[in-house]
């Protein structure tokens, strides 16, 4: 499948994969994922997924020990969301356990209802869109098993900026003071204001579109600021 998506898929694509299912913990501390008939291990896993030349890769992922997925497959325009860590069990949720927890709150947000029907709303910023993050962000904030759903993004920001449709969402980035090495790449559009760059940090601007400094911007002496199109 990944060999077919590598002569597929471009910069210009964002290629979404969702896993779910069984997961384990091998004695060499590596986490697998069962597939039919087989498992992978996460560094295989890793390598498949390292054949696709797409602009940004976004990873669901609910099985058990989903978590120590994120080692292996976090590099830059990648953002990834698992229902647990690395050394924990992903639980169903009661009172039938038929549905894994993180990943039934993760689609409700993306649907904007529950299996049932009632609605759900997870967009905090009343844009019109569910962002990868804000996905992630509902189902952690509604899943109540014994389990530490994880978020890993780069950049920072990649996540705010993807959805389910595609599309590459602009980004407000605004009230904010960068302290350390910060990119904000793969948005439609950048706007900045109100934002300071700290001695000895460098914020990196890389949009599809237009990238818009407002006002109230200040990059101090000793810090970068790089701006970059695509």
């Amino acid at each position: 499948m990944f060999n077919t998506l590598a002569n597929i898929l471009t910069p210009d694509d964002n290629l979404f994969i969702f896993t779910t299912g069984q997961g384990d913990l091998l004695s060499s501390c590596e986490v697998t994922l069962e597939l039919w008939h087989e498992t992978i291990t996460a560094s295989e896993f890793a390598a498949e997924v390292d054949k696709v030349n797409a602009g940004s890769i976004s990873v669901v992922m609910g099985q058990s020990f989903s978590g120590g997925f994120i080692p292996h497959l976090a590099k830059q325009r990648r953002n990834i969301a698992t229902a647990c860590s690395g050394a924990e069990y992903s639980w169903a949720m009661p009172p039938f356990y038929t549905y894994n927890e993180f990943v039934y709150h993760w689609t409700a947000a993306v649907a904007g209802y529950t299996l049932c029907g009632t609605g759900v709303n997870a967009d905090s910023n009343n844009d019109g869109y569910i962002s990868m993050k804000e996905a992630f962000d509902y189902a952690e904030s509604n899943d109540t098993r014994s389990e530490t759903p994880q978020y890993h993004s780069i950049g920072q920001h990649l996540g705010d900026c993807i959805t389910l449709y595609g599309c590459s969402l602009p980004l407000n980035y605004t009230n904010e003071t960068v302290t350390q090495n910060t990119d904000i790449i793969h948005c439609n559009e950048i706007n900045v204001q109100y934002v300071t760059v700290e001695q000895g940090a460098k914020l990196t601007l890389e949009a599809k579109g237009m990238t818009t400094i407002i006002g109230d911007f200040e990059v101090e002496l000793g810090s970068e600021l790089e701006v970059r199109g695509r």
